[in-house]
Formats: C-alpha cells, sequence, structure tokens
C-alpha cells in the first residue's frame, strides 16, 4: 500500500505530532526488528509524548484555523458585496 505524500487524509495537527513521532524513532535503539517490536516502540514513544506537548500542538493548530477561518470569511464578503 502506497500512500501520498500530502495526503488530504492529515492536517498540520497531524504532521506536528508525527514529525516529533518520527524524530524520536529516529533517535530509538536498538531498531526494532520485526513488526511486533516496531509496534512495541512506537507505542512507547507515543506513551511517553508529554500531554503538555499534545495541547500545546492543539492550540497551535485552533489559532491557525482561526486565523484562516477569519480570512475566508473576509474574502466571502467581499465577494458577495460586488454581485
Amino acid at each position: 500500500m502506497t500512500f501520498k505524500s500530502n495526503s488530504s487524509d492529515l492536517n498540520p495537527l497531524d504532521y506536528h505530532v508525527w514529525g516529533t513521532v518520527l524524530g524520536c524513532y529516529q533517535k530509538y535503539t536498538p531498531k526494532p526488528s520485526n513488526i511486533a517490536e516496531l509496534k512495541t516502540a512506537l507505542l512507547s514513544i507515543w506513551n511517553d509524548l508529554p500531554q503538555e506537548f499534545i495541547d500545546k500542538a492543539i492550540l497551535h493548530f485552533e489559532r491557525d484555523f482561526d486565523r484562516v477561518l477569519l480570512q475566508l470569511v473576509d474574502i466571502l464578503n467581499t465577494r458577495f458585496q460586488y454581485r
């Protein structure tokens, strides 16, 4: 199964969190030698992520989402004023 590098299933929050998980995995030793060990390693990394990190990522996502939403509203208001 192949995945597109710019999957619409991932949002900026996903990229932030999974980017951090990937960074932790790259430092992980010893590297897993099978699927069961990989699953264990990823669960360990996930469980070690501080909740504060997740909360901060969510706050940044919400802030950015609000900014983009306000820009979209401005664009739509401008577009419909001239009709």
